[in-house]
């Protein structure tokens, strides 16, 4: 239903949003190797959970069926049933089904990095929700916990655009021309607002 207010879209800025996904993936998603330490920088006051995010990830390079047994979990569980963002970042948009790049998936190292990428960021994520859910002492599928799910969506850059409001249309404008990393951009000014 929300699709529906917010629109569809415009077909001719698919792909030019799609060709802005391929600097996005270049730079960040393949050649930086930094993102244990720039996108994981909220996890970094909680250690434990960071190494354990950094170890998720290194694994999930040399066995995707390690990420997706992760995903399995019930940690992985508990956060999606409250609406954590799960595989979304939109570094890797252009190896999505569709972008630009997708083939290049067929090149196990090009999916391997790729891979360790998403699942650092997903571990992060997960392993954020939970622990703060037990340190709040919160119920399970209380409002409470949706909100804890939104924070740490924006805590690890990766909000849901489309829950703040923003059409599809305008989405797509600033992927194509106005942000590098418009989701990324938000949540760093959310938070520091």
């Amino acid at each position: 239903r929300l699709a529906q207010v917010l629109g569809p879209g415009q077909r001719w800025l698919r792909p030019i949003e799609m060709a802005s996904a391929v600097p996005r993936l270049l730079i960040t998603g393949l050649l930086d190797v930094g993102h244990f330490f720039i996108q994981g920088l909220p996890l970094l006051a909680d250690p434990e959970n960071w190494g354990k995010a950094v170890v998720q990830s290194l694994h999930a390079m040399v066995s995707p069926k390690a990420y997706e047994k992760f995903l399995e979990g019930d940690l992985a569980r508990r956060a999606a049933a409250h609406g954590v963002e799960i595989t979304t970042s939109e570094f890797m948009e252009a190896l999505r089904p569709g972008g630009l790049l997708s083939s290049i998936q067929r090149v196990p190292v090009l999916r391997a990095v790729p891979r360790g990428f998403e699942s650092f960021m997903d571990a992060g994520r997960i392993l954020k929700f939970n622990a703060m859910m037990d340190a709040a002492k919160v119920a399970d599928g209380s409002a409470e916990a949706f909100r804890i799910a939104r924070f740490v969506d924006t805590l690890m850059g990766s909000p849901g655009l489309a829950n703040l409001g923003m059409s599809a249309t305008q989405r797509q404008a600033e992927r194509a021309f106005l942000l590098f990393a418009p989701r990324y951009t938000r949540s760093l000014f959310g938070m520091v607002s």
